[in-house]
């Protein structure tokens, strides 16, 4: 899944999740490449306004275009971001599973609980040396 991603997902059997991880990577790709173009156009828009010499722009306010320029930087930042947490959810997704595959579930939960004795593990670091009584519990599951 590392390698490519949604593999992960159809060796485990979960072909339900390749959809969503595809949608995420689509999303994410989708507004990195918008948010890249606006900030291209704003930075551009930045530079040609903040030239004397251009007469052309000189009713743009450059304060405005680098506030701009700057949202879309971060705005792009974390959506590169985003694709990332994606990637890595993929992975450990099929990670995990992989690992569950062999998890029993059965039906088979049962405790008991019964009288027991304790011996003492080492007579030397025991101040009684006689065995305890009292109640075991054992939970198979």
């Amino acid at each position: 899944s590392a390698m490519l991603p949604g593999l992960g997902q159809v060796y485990n059997g979960d072909y339900w999740k390749i959809p969503i991880f595809y949608g995420g990577f689509i999303v994410t790709g989708y507004f990195i490449s918008s948010n890249n173009t606006q900030f291209k156009r704003y930075k551009n828009l930045y530079y040609l306004s903040s030239d004397p010499e251009n007469s052309d722009y000189q009713n743009i306010n450059p304060e405005t275009m680098k506030y701009y320029m700057d949202s879309y930087r971060r705005l792009r930042d974390y959506s590169i971001l985003a694709g990332v947490l994606v990637y890595a959810l993929n992975i450990i997704d099929a990670n995990v599973f992989a690992h569950l595959q062999d998890f029993d579930v059965s039906d088979d939960l049962s405790a008991s609980f019964a009288p027991g004795v304790v011996m003492p593990l080492n007579p030397n670091f025991a101040y009684n040396m006689n065995p305890a009584v009292g109640f075991r519990l054992n939970i198979k599951f």
